[in-house]
């Protein structure tokens, strides 16, 4: 049985297994979440604010980094959700707009 970790994203809190990004922490959770590419770090779209517990997330990869420090100059707190991982809890929230739950069949 895997480890799951809590976070929360904007205000509801998701219960993720450890390791697995932020972006799937959303679609588990039913919270839209822009994400134009697919989740493959392509768009910058799933930009979140992390407000707190960085330490239990990811480090930031060097595609990462150039996307998020070096093109678009944005602070050290936003990261991709697409590559961000859970390690431990966290809270973060969206930068684009979402609004209301998306509703999964089977989950």
């Amino acid at each position: 049985m895997s480890e799951t970790v809590r976070i929360r994203i904007n205000d509801q809190n998701v219960e993720i297994e450890k390791g697995r990004s932020i972006l799937a922490a959303s679609m588990k959770g039913g919270i839209k979440h822009m994400h134009l590419c697919g989740g493959r770090g392509l768009c910058s779209t799933c930009r979140i604010r992390v407000l707190d517990g960085k330490e239990n997330l990811s480090q930031m990869e060097t595609y990462e980094l150039v996307s998020l420090r070096g093109h678009l100059c944005l602070a050290a707190n936003v990261r991709l959700a697409c590559q961000t991982r859970v390690m431990g809890p966290a809270r973060v929230e969206t930068i684009f707009p979402t609004i209301g739950r998306l509703d999964f069949q089977g989950q």
